[in-house]
Formats: C-alpha cells, sequence, structure tokens
C-alpha cells in the first residue's frame, strides 16, 4: 500500500500537472492561434504592401520615363532657345547695321535738302537775273532799234544831203 498511496499521490500530482499542462496547452494554442491570426494579417499587410510597392515602383518607373522625355523637350528647348537667341543676335547686328546706313543717307538726305534748298536759292537768284537780263535785253532791243531806225533816216538824210551836194 505504500507503493499505491505514493503512486496515487504521484498520479495526482502528474494529473494536476497535466491539467496545468493542459491550461498551458490551451493558452499556448490560444496565442498560436492569435499569433497566427496575427502572421496572417501581417502577411496580408505584406502582400498589400508588395502590391503597393509594385505599383510604386511602376509609377515610379513611368515617372522616371516622364521625367526622361521631359529632360529632352528641356533640353530641345534649350538648343531652341538658344538658336533663337543667336538668330536675334544676328537680326539685331542687321538692325544696328541698317540703322547705321539709315543714319548715314538721313545725313545725306539732310545735305542734299541743304543743297537743294542753296540751289533753289541759287535758281531764285539766277531767276532774277536772267529776269533781269531779259528785261535789259528787250531794253537794248528795243534801243537798238530805235538807233536802227535812227541809223537808217540818218543815212536816208546823208544819201539825199549827199545827193544834194552833187
Amino acid at each position: 500500500w505504500a507503493n499505491r498511496e505514493k503512486i496515487e499521490k504521484e498520479i495526482y500530482i502528474l494529473e494536476e500537472n497535466i491539467k496545468k499542462i493542459a491550461i498551458i496547452i490551451n493558452d499556448l494554442q490560444k496565442q498560436l492561434e492569435d499569433f497566427t491570426t496575427q502572421i496572417n494579417e501581417i502577411t496580408e499587410k505584406i502582400e498589400k504592401i508588395e502590391k503597393n510597392s509594385e505599383k510604386l515602383s511602376e509609377n515610379i518607373g513611368k515617372i522616371k520615363g516622364r521625367i526622361s522625355e521631359l529632360e529632352k523637350i528641356i533640353q530641345q528647348w534649350k538648343i531652341k532657345q538658344q538658336r533663337i537667341k543667336v538668330r536675334l543676335e544676328e537680326l539685331e547686328q542687321n538692325k544696328n547695321k541698317l540703322k547705321g546706313k539709315l543714319d548715314n543717307h538721313k545725313a545725306k538726305g539732310n545735305k542734299i535738302s541743304e543743297e537743294l534748298k542753296l540751289t533753289r536759292k541759287n535758281i531764285k537768284i539766277l531767276d532774277s537775273a536772267i529776269s533781269n537780263i531779259l528785261k535789259e535785253q528787250n531794253e537794248l532791243l528795243e534801243k537798238v532799234s530805235i538807233h536802227k531806225d535812227f541809223l537808217e533816216r540818218f543815212k536816208k538824210t546823208k544819201a539825199e544831203l549827199s545827193k544834194k551836194q552833187d
């Protein structure tokens, strides 16, 4: 019996330990279920994150492609802007040359205008002088005509006198 009591006591202790272990196992199973649930939730989150990461990578790729396109467009725009700048500088130089020529022509025009004014003034003076000369010529022609008439009368009279004296 002594062994029996000892064995019963051990069995009782073992049963108590089994109950405790069963409670621990039950708690561990609950924890395992909680962990499994958490793992599943985390796995779902990771999958969502991976999908989002893929989408983000895809979007980043698209954005990088767009950035590359924009950089090309900007580079082309800069080249075009440089060409326009060079063309504007050429046009500015041509404008300055033409302005210089225009200023020269204006100066020549002013000089010609002054010479024209002087020429017109001289023409007026010459017209006046010619008019005076023509007036004087007419007066002289009139006097010549008068003298011619006088000379003819004189010659006639002289001839008549000569005839009479003969």
